[in-house]
């Protein structure tokens, strides 16, 4: 008796068919859910540098304004006869007489101006606890300004010289080039304003008189900073605004504030 021959059973060409388009749409749809996954990842991770860097910045800003000179006190005068005395910095001439007018007083004291700067450059004057030698001030000037590489600043410690005192532009060092003192790379515009307690201004100088006509007025109630940041990787800039307040301002100041008494 002849056995019949046993057939293998098998897919039709339509099966086939049918199975790949399946697993091609399975493996369109796996790779689209990992491409979306790694878009979010490397979206999130530029987010948080972006911030980090943000942060960092404004921190840096924050850092040196806290310590920021404030001004001097007004001047309080007593007379009594023919003598009179001054708590602020006097010139006595040679007659013996006691002079407490403007211009002795901001010529004595050239490191209170505190703030100085303007819409795109930004001059502080610090004094921060250090360890000197002797016959070095505390004094520090810190200056920010635009380069074309980005932010930059500069510090230069123990400030003694009238050459940088209260001025807002830069010292470049000799064997230096401004783009040297660049800290932020991704900051491709700054602008500076400076609140005197009822608007903001373009400039602040420190220096100038204040409501007394005797002291200084110091530096500001608040300094706004705005950035213009450029991630990298990225080429839409971000605008960042940042308001500090400094401790050291007097604050809005009126005529009446410079007392006198006579007994």
């Amino acid at each position: 008796m002849r056995m019949s021959a046993r057939r293998r059973p098998g897919f039709t060409l339509l099966e086939v068919m049918l199975a790949s388009a399946l697993a091609v749409v399975l493996m369109a749809a796996l790779y689209v859910a990992l491409d979306i996954q790694l878009r979010l990842a490397v979206s999130g991770r530029d987010q948080i540098e972006q911030a980090t860097l943000e942060r960092a910045i404004t921190q840096r800003f924050e850092t040196d304004l806290v310590n920021v000179l404030g001004p001097v006190a007004p001047s309080v005068s007593v007379t009594a006869g023919a003598t009179t005395t001054t708590a602020t910095a006097p010139t006595v001439t040679e007659e013996g007489e006691i002079i407490t007018d403007a211009a002795s007083t901001t010529d004595t004291i050239p490191f209170q101006a505190g703030v100085v700067g303007d819409a795109g450059t930004l001059t502080i004057y610090v004094s921060r606890s250090s360890k000197t030698a002797e016959g070095q001030a505390d004094i520090r000037r810190i200056t920010y300004w635009m380069t074309e590489r980005g932010l930059a600043r500069q510090e230069i410690p123990y400030v003694t010289s009238e050459q940088v005192a209260n001025n807002v532009d830069p010292v470049i060092e000799d064997d230096k080039e401004a783009e040297d003192y660049v800290i932020a790379e991704e900051v491709t515009g700054a602008v500076f304003e400076y609140w005197d307690g009822g608007a903001w201004a373009e400039s602040w100088d420190g220096s100038e008189l204040g409501a007394d006509e005797k002291s200084p007025k110091g530096p500001p109630s608040a300094v706004r900073v705005r950035l213009t940041v450029t991630a990298p990787g990225r080429t839409d800039p971000k605008e960042i605004r940042h308001v500090i307040a400094i401790r050291a301002a007097a604050g809005p100041a009126t005529a009446d504030e410079a007392t006198t008494t006579t007994p």
